[in-house]
Order: structure tokens, then sequence, then C-alpha cells
């Protein structure tokens, strides 16, 4: 469990105590409003409310459980109806003003055809604002997520060096060689994840395999990755003995596949998405790097980002 997951359980059990507390209150009010001869009590947004926190915290657990494709898909409903919990109580108060002004529109007018023709377009206009919030908190969740997963995975890289060169210290040699794999593959699926990958990868082999088709590894990199990955199977399983030199070229190894895979990816100018850079148009003079679907919208944005005076 990251940070950001204890936090969003935290505050769904929070607001549901809250709820609990409320119930008596919300069991002898009175306050209600008709609208579509639909008549909006409070019990109605309390029960709403409850139920959506409620899936949203036991989506939360499911996906406390693993980090297989399912759990996170359980993790993605946890946003969802988080979100929409969120948004249930700005729409009880729109549905309640949308009541008020088309009464008081219906009594200037005295016409039910204009009052029933506002009301319709202010719950279209209403429509439209909470699905741009449910959007922007959706998309937000989402993004936090992605951010705390790449730092997560950015701190066991950085760990993993640490230990693997005081290791070496130590002259733990076939440790080091099993941490610095480890610095590795946390390295690839960082990059991997940057560009959008979240798919089960089952084994190493697939994770190298996987990193080459995105473009992340360079062709000249591969054969010493794979006997890197060889020497530790060997260190696990055969119980080599595993050399002071051998230990240091697999951290420089490591070192050097950090720095290269942190170059071979960037952000689209545009749309501000992460690619590899073979899959990115880029403009020499700017810097600037265009996905090519940003570039099929803007067949001139070369020329579009010199008039803006971008720097080089």
């Amino acid at each position: 469990m990251n940070e950001i997951d204890k936090i969003r359980i935290g505050f769904a059990l929070a607001l549901l105590a809250s709820l609990f507390a409320l119930q008596p209150i919300i069991e002898q009010s009175t306050i209600a409003y008709l609208l579509f001869g639909v008549k909006l009590t409070l019990k109605h947004l309390y029960i709403c409310f409850s139920i959506l926190l409620g899936f949203s915290v036991y989506f939360y657990s499911i996906s406390l459980i693993n980090d297989s494709t399912f759990f996170r898909f359980s993790k993605k409903v946890g946003n969802l109806t988080y979100s929409f919990a969120l948004i249930v109580l700005p729409i009880y108060i729109g549905l309640y003003l949308i009541s008020i002004i088309t009464r008081l529109l219906l009594k200037l007018f005295q016409n039910p055809l204009v009052g029933n023709i506002l009301k319709y377009v202010l719950a279209g206009i209403l429509g439209m604002l909470i699905s741009y919030m449910y959007r922007f908190l959706y998309i937000n969740f989402s993004k936090k997520d992605k951010s705390e997963k790449i730092n997560q995975l950015i701190r066991q890289e950085e760990t993993s060096i640490e230990r693997a060169k005081i290791l070496i210290s130590k002259r733990y040699y076939d440790i080091a060689i099993v941490e610095v794999w480890k610095t590795i593959e946390s390295a690839i699926q960082t990059m991997l994840f940057e560009i959008g990958y979240n798919k089960d990868i089952k084994n190493t082999i697939d994770l190298i395999n996987i990193a080459k088709e995105k473009k992340l590894i360079a062709q000249n990199t591969l054969k010493p990755l794979d006997e890197l990955r060889k020497l530790r199977n060997q260190s696990i399983h055969k119980n080599i003995e595993i050399t002071s030199q051998q230990a240091k070229d697999a951290i420089e190894l490591a070192e050097r596949m950090i720095y290269r895979l942190s170059q071979r990816v960037n952000a689209c100018y545009y749309c501000n998405r992460t690619f590899a850079r073979a899959d990115l148009e880029h403009d020499d003079i700017t810097g600037a790097y265009v996905c090519k679907s940003c570039a099929q919208e803007n067949p001139d944005w070369q020329e579009e980002l010199m008039a803006m005076g971008m720097d080089p």
C-alpha cells in the first residue's frame, strides 16, 4: 500500500464515520424538493453518498491484495465510485437550485412550457458541469496513482543500487549481483509505466522483450544485459562464485542502463503524455518532441512553435 492509497482510504472511512454520526439528523429531516415529478429528500442524498463511499472502500481494499491486472482494475473502480461520491452533494445542490429557478420563472412567465424548457436546459448545463467535475477528479486520481507508482519504483531502484554498493564493499558479490538486477528491473518497469504500459509481466525475459519492443532498450545493450541476467541466475541457482570485478561491472552496467533509459523517453509538447523517443517526432531547432497523433492534428507544429518563440 502506498501513501496515496492510505490517505484516500482514510478519507473515505472518515466520511463514512461522519455520515453515521449524521444519521439521526437525516432521519428526522423534512428537507425535500420536487424535480421532474420526483421528490428528492436528504435521505436520498445520504443513501447514495453512503453506498458510493462503501463501494469505494471495498474496491480499494481489494486492490491491496495484489498488483496484478485484476486488482489494478479494482483500484480504478474504487477511483470511479469515490469520484462519484464526491460529486453527489454538488449534484443534489445543483438540482435544488434548478427547482427554485424554474419555480420563480413559472411565476414570472406563467407559462408551463417555458418553465419545462428552462428546466431541461438548466439540467443539461448541470449535467455538463458534473461530467467535467467527475472527469477532473477521476483523471487526477489516476495521475496521482501513476505518479506514486513511478516514485515507488524509483525508490526501489535507488535502494537496490545503494545496497549493491554496500554489499560489494563487504565482499558479498553474489547478493550484490541480485540487487543490481533488481535495480535494472525497477528502472525498466519505471520507463514502461511512464509510457503507459501497466500490464502484468510474467518474468524477466518478458520484461526485456517488452522494453525492446517499446524501443526503450538499444540493440547494443541487449547482449551485456542478457549476460548479467544469466550471471544473476547462476549466482542464485548454481551457487557459482562471483568475482569483485564482475560485481563492479554489473553496477556500471546498471548505472549506464538507468541513464540510457531516462534518455529514451520524452513527453509530447502538446498532450504532455510520455512516449519512447523513437515514437516521437523531434524538431532540432526548438528541441521539442511531439507524438504522432498530435503531429497529425497540428501538421504545421514546427512553424507554430517557432512562431511562439519557443527557445531551443
